[in-house]
């Protein structure tokens, strides 16, 4: 019986953390799913149904971008923009923009990994609270990485399978980002206020090598990627981190990459079951409205995975889960990460701005880019 004060204590921790609850709840139907129908298969039918050309280009951008956040680097840059702030409407416009930019280039989750931890140590200068920030942040990384292939997992994937040149994807989804961004903004003037603001600089060690090196990298990686090379530069990588910083190898998140493999796997089963099938050749229900929609309740990664497996039409499949990324918290991984990061019970403020953010935008871009 000694267990049993323990799990008093877990109760009590889980009872005041509704956002715990829930992921927890999340992840388990996610492995309960994987146990009955991926065991259900023999293992090299569950290895070829995983898209290993995306694995590996997540794996190179994981470990390059580590390299670029752990340099320190982005924080140069953060506080350098935070000079010219004057009111805390200007500071969430220019950390929100700083997000959009650093999503599109590094992925969502990693900008975050950098935004979010600056933002919260400017939490005593500014002697107010922070979390209706953290939230625009999350919004903002998503926006941002709806632009580029790099910027997000459903973006690689969608570049991956159907073979988009980098520029051309850039073009198909500008337009969109575009009207997110816009909407944004709109949301932000009417969200803060244009009061005073105080502030000091805050210092910070950067690698230099690092960040150099990794830039350098991710260049060189992007290179590679258009020739399909990628495999044979992913090995110089390890290499180069393993030896001079074994930091980068060790935080990698190596186990978001494992989601990844088990997300594949997990909605290939779905999508491959008799009655799955006939429902979805059956509805007649728009790409763009069903993506975003599915990605509310199975996360925008796994709805690409699943749609990709029914319709050709990629640019739609692409609207749709980069709309769908705002939302319900599980719309995006990126969503999740910055509520964690934020050490703060702020699931119910998140979503009194990010449902609001995703009707009105599903309902604008379907009016001016799908209708």
């Amino acid at each position: 019986m000694r267990f049993l004060p323990w799990l008093g204590v877990l109760f009590e921790k889980c009872k005041s953390n509704l956002l715990l609850v829930v992921l927890l709840f999340f992840f388990a139907v996610l492995v309960v799913a994987v146990l009955v129908l991926g065991l259900s298969l023999f293992v090299d039918e569950a290895v070829m149904m995983v898209n290993w050309e995306t694995i590996g280009t997540i794996v190179g951008l994981l470990v390059v971008t580590t390299g670029m956040k752990l340099s320190n680097y982005f924080y140069l840059v953060g506080e350098r923009i935070l000079r010219r702030v004057r009111t805390p409407r200007n500071l969430v416009l220019v950390l929100t923009l700083f997000t959009a930019v650093l999503s599109a280039f590094v992925t969502n989750d990693v900008a975050l990994f950098v935004v979010v931890p600056l933002t919260l140590g400017m939490q005593n200068l500014l002697n107010r609270d922070v979390s209706k920030l953290i939230i625009f942040e999350a919004i903002s990384a998503n926006v941002g990485s709806s632009l580029t292939p790099i910027g997000n997992p459903q973006n690689i994937f969608i570049w991956q399978k159907w073979g988009i040149s980098f520029l051309s994807f850039i073009i198909k989804l500008f337009p969109l980002t575009s009207i997110l961004l816009l909407l944004l903004f709109m949301f932000t003037f009417i969200s803060f206020k244009n009061t005073k603001l105080e502030k000091q600089r805050k210092q910070a060690h950067i690698e230099k090598f690092l960040a150099i090196s990794s830039f350098l990298f991710l260049i060189t990686y992007l290179i590679f990627l258009q020739i399909d090379y990628i495999f044979y530069l992913l090995p110089i990588f390890f290499l180069f981190y393993l030896i001079l910083f074994p930091s980068v190898i060790k935080n990698t998140d190596w186990l978001l990459l494992f989601l990844f493999i088990l997300i594949f796997v997990d909605f290939q089963c779905v999508s491959n079951l008799w009655l799955i099938k006939q429902i979805m050749q059956k509805i007649s229900i728009n790409h763009f409205l069903l993506s975003a929609f599915l990605s509310q309740f199975m996360s925008n990664v796994p709805a690409t995975i699943f749609i990709s497996n029914f319709s050709n039409d990629w640019l739609k499949i692409a609207y749709g889960v980069n709309v769908g990324g705002n939302g319900f918290i599980f719309a995006s991984l990126a969503n999740i990460i910055a509520l964690r990061l934020s050490n703060k019970q702020i699931f119910i403020e998140f979503h009194k701005y990010s449902i609001p953010f995703f009707i009105i935008s599903l309902s604008i871009v379907y009016l001016i880019l799908i209708c």
